[in-house]
């Protein structure tokens, strides 16, 4: 068996399960780029941006969190699983 560890230190006994594939024809693919707002995290996020614009024709949206030593809200958590079909995370320095 595998455990996985969350930052606080809980163990817990199974893996979250895996996310459908996003559908990545017809350019109907909206993409969510996440920052931690760590130093270049946001560059990062730019360049991977244009380029799934460009390459897939994919939506953007930009989300942050308040600062990078807190963990994500579970509000900001849900808005993106609402709102986007895939989400890149960048934590750069």
């Amino acid at each position: 068996m595998i455990w996985a560890y969350s930052p606080e230190g809980e163990r817990v006994a199974s893996l979250p399960q895996r996310a459908e594939r996003p559908d990545l024809r017809g350019g109907s693919l909206t993409i969510g780029l996440f920052s931690n707002r760590k130093a270049n995290a946001g560059l990062l996020l730019d360049g991977i941006g244009k380029h799934l614009e460009e390459r897939l024709g994919a939506s953007i949206r930009r989300y942050d969190k308040p600062n990078a030593s807190h963990a994500a809200s579970k509000e900001l958590v849900d808005r993106m699983a609402k709102e986007v079909g895939l989400v890149v995370a960048a934590s750069s320095d």
